[in-house]
């Protein structure tokens, strides 16, 4: 009756995978009300891995910002108001490649962004701007007790295959409307690359210690000669290998985002190939 030759129901994330044209690949699709995590392998979701997570997105990120704004002096609570608070997010909200709570200067008019309102009115916009990202980073600035985006990236990696963790990694793929945001990519790989679990080698630290340790005991059970040349070298040895401790091997961590300029429609993009 409608002339429909077929139907086809499939996961969003699995069809923005399909526009960037790959088949293997991390899923992080950031909507409005929900962030979605969907590990795909040849095309196909692995389901025991996959996370939907309501406390991230960018109805909290509105929602913070517009707070940070009032705490400034910039009132807008209207449901007009509040598209308008959208696009000033839009148009000037920028992620910091560290933390944007440290080094950061007063809201002076130097450091402040002019943004135009409707009716003509200029707009200071401070370190709100700067601010309002972390909550991607850490909601518990809004009172969650979720983690953050990069934490849960991790935890869906590790709840996968030990063979599929580092394709993963090396291929996380970026949709939705709130990863448009200005430096959003460069900050995860940073933050990935700081809470990656296994990024020190803790085979090698571990037979490092105990080297030292055989080392130290055999020191300490050779009873050196009282009057000896050899009882001040021994004794200057223990207390060298004493305070020698183990070194903090730094692994790679292949981390690769793929982000696309027109990833907001990326669902529709996938679902058209």
């Amino acid at each position: 009756q409608l002339s429909i030759p077929s139907l086809y129901y499939e996961v969003s994330g699995i069809l923005g995978l399909y526009a960037s044209g790959r088949l293997n690949g991390l899923i992080v699709d950031m909507g409005y009300s929900q962030t979605s995590i969907i590990p795909c392998v040849q095309g196909y979701c692995i389901d025991h891995a996959t996370k939907k997570l309501n406390n991230i997105g960018g109805k909290q990120f509105d929602g913070y910002f517009n707070h940070l704004l009032r705490k400034s002096g910039i009132t807008l609570h209207t449901n007009y108001q509040l598209d308008i608070v959208r696009d000033i997010k839009e148009t000037t909200c920028k992620c910091k490649s560290d933390n944007a709570y440290e080094k950061l200067q007063d809201d002076e008019e130097m450091n402040c962004e002019k943004y135009e309102m409707p009716d003509g009115t200029i707009l200071q916009i401070g370190n709100a701007r700067h601010r309002a990202p972390e909550v991607l980073f850490g909601p518990h600035l809004v009172g969650s007790q979720s983690k953050g985006i990069q934490h849960e990236i991790l935890d869906v990696i590790n709840e996968c295959d030990l063979g599929l963790r580092k394709d993963l990694m090396s291929n996380i793929t970026l949709i939705g409307g709130t990863s448009l945001l200005k430096g959003f990519g460069r900050r995860l790989v940073n933050e990935l690359v700081l809470s990656d679990y296994n990024r020190y080698n803790y085979q090698l630290l571990i037979a490092k210690e105990s080297k030292d340790g055989l080392s130290i005991t055999k020191d300490a059970s050779s009873k050196p000669v009282i009057g000896s040349k050899d009882t001040s070298t021994s004794t200057s040895m223990s207390q060298s290998l004493q305070l020698q401790k183990p070194q903090k091997i730094n692994k790679k961590t292949g981390v690769r985002i793929y982000a696309k300029p027109n990833r907001n429609y990326a669902a529709y993009l996938g679902g058209s190939i």
